[in-house]
């Protein structure tokens, strides 16, 4: 018996046969084919058409492009879920990427789940230049001159004959951590002392201090406000577009005319008060000065 292989089209058309009352040892004799090949015939594709062939044809090719799909997306899940690390940086990348094409994907499947474009992952770094000698001078440079950045050491090592980009020379100046630490501003406090007492009657310290406020036109408007610490009066409310240290004074001297001058005088370091004509005003029997910084209540009596 001749072995042959007969297409779907040509299987349905020999069930036809079969069909219209032909017996099975006569067609498979005639086909060249095994009585029992006649029956698997009959079993897969009994009852069918040219046209339902095709339509088995789709089926079967969405069949198995949908069990992709699925396998594809459930690969992607655990791979997300297990390989690709929460915080992600260059490195981590490249590392993932690895990691997901182990896992059986693509490299553009990779990427695109690890979020790295290809031409990072193909990169190759060069060899990193030997920056010995760099280091070393700067090294040196910064001992002898430690307060000079790198800015300034750049010129230094350019008059030696070392030249390199500023980036570059930055990136190893902060790698040797040559870093100049800023120097605190210096502010000389000019009462100091222990915390002055709290006030026991009236007209022992009054409290001076500034506010301001802005116009509709954006204009800055000042206030000078001016109490009794024990009674929490309200002695004065100037306003100004500006006030100096005279107006000062001649406010304080406009009140004392009338309650007498105050035994303490509690002010900040404003430039209002720490000019020199307000401290001459304060070194009087009368009165003495309290002068302290925001949030510190530090003062000294000025005899």
């Amino acid at each position: 018996m001749r072995k042959r292989r007969y297409t779907e089209v040509q299987i349905v058309a020999i069930l036809k046969e079969l069909d219209a009352g032909r017996p099975d040892a006569e067609l498979a004799r005639k086909h060249g084919v095994h009585v029992n090949t006649l029956r698997l015939w009959r079993s897969k594709y009994g009852g069918l058409d040219v046209s339902d062939l095709s339509r088995l044809k789709e089926l079967e090719s969405e069949n198995s492009q949908m069990e992709r799909i699925i396998a594809r997306q459930a690969l992607e899940i655990r791979a997300m879920s297990e390989v690709i690390p929460k915080r992600v940086g260059p490195s981590a990348c490249k590392a993932a990427v690895r990691a997901l094409r182990v896992e059986g994907l693509s490299e553009r499947q990779a990427c695109r789940l690890a979020h790295c474009p290809r031409p990072t992952v193909r990169y190759k770094p060069c060899k990193a230049p030997d920056d010995e000698l760099v280091r070393d001078r700067l090294r040196c440079i910064a001992q002898e001159r430690p307060r000079f950045g790198w800015r300034r050491l750049k010129i230094l090592l350019r008059r030696e004959g070392i030249v390199m980009n500023h980036k570059r020379l930055r990136r190893l100046y902060c790698d040797e951590r040559l870093q100049v630490r800023p120097r605190r501003k210096r502010r000389v406090r000019l009462v100091r002392g222990n915390v002055s007492p709290p006030p026991t009657r009236i007209n022992e310290e009054w409290g001076l201090d500034f506010m301001h406020e802005y116009l509709m036109t954006k204009r800055k408007v000042r206030l000078l406000t001016i109490e009794d610490r024990f009674t929490r009066e309200g002695l004065a409310l100037d306003p100004d577009f500006s006030l100096s240290s005279r107006r000062v004074i001649r406010t304080l001297d406009d009140i004392a005319e009338v309650r007498g001058y105050p035994g303490r005088l509690r002010v900040d370091n404003g430039p209002e008060n720490v000019a020199g004509a307000t401290l001459q005003w304060s070194i009087r029997p009368q009165c003495a000065a309290a002068l302290h910084r925001s949030g510190k209540a530090r003062s000294k009596r000025v005899d």
